[in-house]
């Protein structure tokens, strides 16, 4: 993300990502029969698996990552 006040590009929000080639994504099972999927909607829960996961192992939930992934505005690079 570019800094506050810069007229640079970028992304106005800083993402995450997975695998989401649908011909290496995941592997399912849906009414016994196992296929592969992929996309962004095969991605969002894989994150959301991820943080319930880290949640499963402290007494507190982790709220809200984005702080802890991508740090304070005043610290953003180009």
């Amino acid at each position: 993300m570019p800094r506050p006040g810069r007229a640079v590009g970028g992304r106005g929000v800083p993402d995450v990502s997975g695998d989401a080639d649908p011909d290496s994504g995941y592997r399912i099972v849906t009414g016994g029969q196992t296929g592969l999927i992929g996309g962004t909607s095969a991605v969002a829960p894989l994150w959301a698996g991820i943080v319930a996961g880290l949640n499963a192992g402290r007494s507190t939930p982790i709220g809200a990552i984005q702080a802890a992934l991508y740090g304070s505005p005043d610290t953003a690079t180009t």
